[in-house]
């Protein structure tokens, strides 16, 4: 084609340029480029893909009907995007990352497959997305906005009991026999909490940095939790996908001992997912106020605190105190001097 050197400005200058457009289905783009045939130079790109934002309804599985942003690429062919909050829900069922699409934006997606957690991941996605707005002006991922994206039906759709966070993504597991799967607050937030903290403190996953990775994962999937579902919150990880009474909790804050985890802060820890107890335990003390003797036999007694001030003093641990290998100690002090610049 010929157009002007600084299209879609007008020069008066003019050259030949080749038309190329790029496309992907994982993440959805469509983008055409004008490219000068002289130079190799970029005049000019632009999306083909138009979107429009749209309120939608959404059965959930866990939650009931629910109101989702859904993106309207036409007349009758929605996604699960939400480009306010920079948010796409993909599906792993055949091992690769797509879509799903729906024709009308009313997202009844029960099926034999399950994929009507991809509604309650995408909407529980965009709640977490909220409350770390809400709480702290932070958005997305990197606190500007990078993408929060949710994979469900994870390794391909198997008998899966596990999320995780893969450094991009974060993928919920189908559950099993015992487990539904693990679309609720309570994980979905917890994953994409690893993903804060790789772009913060990136706390290393092993050892006394792993267990304190852990740790904010499972505080902040509890705290989402109780913001958006406090009829049901407990302070077990969760009741929510177990099927049977022979399905076992995760993780207890309130009494980890009963799951062989520790309350109390005991030397040396290496069992990353046990020895988040330590931590979460603290957060459980403090929220809930408490008058005992710990593990040790020592006596203590706390004064109940706002949940959303210890939140605040976690938060600014992970975004300005904690390093990569920071251990309890220094969680420790980290959380002193928090509390000396907060309050």
């Amino acid at each position: 084609v010929v157009t002007d050197r600084i299209y879609p400005n007008f020069s008066g200058n003019y050259t030949m340029a080749y038309v190329m457009v790029l496309e992907s289905k994982s993440p959805l783009r469509k983008v055409e480029y004008l490219i000068d045939a002289n130079t190799g130079r970029v005049i000019s790109s632009q999306s083909k893909i138009h979107r429009i934002d749209r309120p939608s309804i959404a059965k959930t599985k866990y939650y009931g009907t629910q109101i989702i942003i859904s993106d309207s690429l036409e007349p009758n062919k929605f996604i699960l995007r939400d480009n306010g909050r920079n948010i796409t829900t993909f599906t792993n069922k055949s091992n690769m990352n797509r879509v799903f699409v729906d024709k009308d934006g009313y997202w009844d997606q029960f099926t034999y497959d399950k994929d009507e957690v991809a509604l309650d991941a995408h909407y529980c996605t965009s709640r977490f997305y909220d409350m770390m707005v809400d709480l702290f002006d932070y958005k997305g991922i990197d606190g500007v906005g990078s993408a929060m994206d949710p994979v469900v039906h994870a390794e391909g759709g198997v008998n899966f009991v596990n999320a995780y966070w893969d450094g991009a993504n974060a993928y919920f597991g189908n559950g099993d026999c015992l487990h539904s799967p693990l679309t609720t607050f309570s994980v979905v937030a917890h994953e994409f909490m690893h993903g804060i903290t790789e772009k913060n403190s990136n706390l290393e996953y092993f050892s006394e940095s792993g267990a304190i990775n852990e740790a904010y994962s499972d505080i902040f999937g509890k705290a989402c939790e109780f913001i958006y579902d406090s009829l049901r919150f407990t302070w077990e990880l969760d009741p929510t996908f177990k099927k049977t009474n022979y399905s076992e909790d995760f993780r207890s804050f309130s009494d980890p001992n009963r799951l062989e985890m520790p309350k109390a802060y005991g030397g040396k820890l290496t069992k990353e997912n046990i020895n988040s107890s330590v931590l979460n335990h603290w957060y459980y003390l403090l929220v809930k106020g408490d008058t005992s003797t710990n593990e040790f036999g020592k006596s203590y007694s706390i004064a109940k605190v706002p949940f959303r001030q210890v939140l605040e003093v976690l938060f600014l641990c992970q975004t300005s105190f904690l390093t990569p290998t920071s251990n309890y100690l220094e969680m420790k002090e980290a959380s002193l001097l928090a509390c000396d610049e907060l309050f």
